[in-house]
């Protein structure tokens, strides 16, 4: 099984949009993290996004990206200060590839926790626009498998045109 999670993309400042949506910055970066992953051609059953009106509007756009076979569900549990363990016992009854889009620095403690059993770890450097693949092995132990960031994608796609 794979996790993927996901920041939300820029977004505007509050004193821009109280509800703090995405911002063009953001939603080009989700754009060509979409057309990065429309080559990897990523199965996913299941996408869950915060309450938030950016991270709901990422996951909206990274649809376009992805093999979808199930619904984009809004979920409690995915905000920026929310405990980790709620959603890390949800995960653990899961068994099909999940998109899980949220904010730093829940996603970050979500990662440590899950590979190396200690949320204060910080094992990855989220940007908003960062996907991190996790998978589990056999013996049900998660590892970092990849992870691509804004930057990154803007370069590839810039090579590739």
């Amino acid at each position: 099984m794979k996790i993927y999670l996901v920041q939300h993309g820029a977004c505007l400042e509050k004193t821009i949009n109280p509800e703090q949506a995405l911002s063009a910055e953001g939603k080009q970066a989700v754009d060509n993290l979409c057309q990065f992953l429309s080559f990897l051609k990523l199965e996913v059953h299941s996408l869950w996004h915060s309450e938030k009106l950016r991270a709901k509007q990422t996951a909206e756009a990274l649809v376009a990206g992805l093999i979808f076979k199930g619904k984009i569900e809004s979920r409690k549990g995915l905000a920026p200060m929310d405990a980790v363990e709620p959603i890390e016992k949800i995960l653990k009854q899961l068994n099909q590839d999940i998109v899980l889009v949220g904010h730093m620095p829940f996603m970050g403690k979500l990662v440590a926790k899950l590979v190396v059993n200690d949320e204060n770890q910080n094992l990855v450097s989220f940007v908003p626009g960062t996907m991190v693949c996790l998978e589990q092995d056999e013996d049900h132990a998660w590892h970092i498998q990849w992870m691509i960031n804004p930057n990154v994608v803007n370069k590839t796609m810039l090579r590739c045109s």
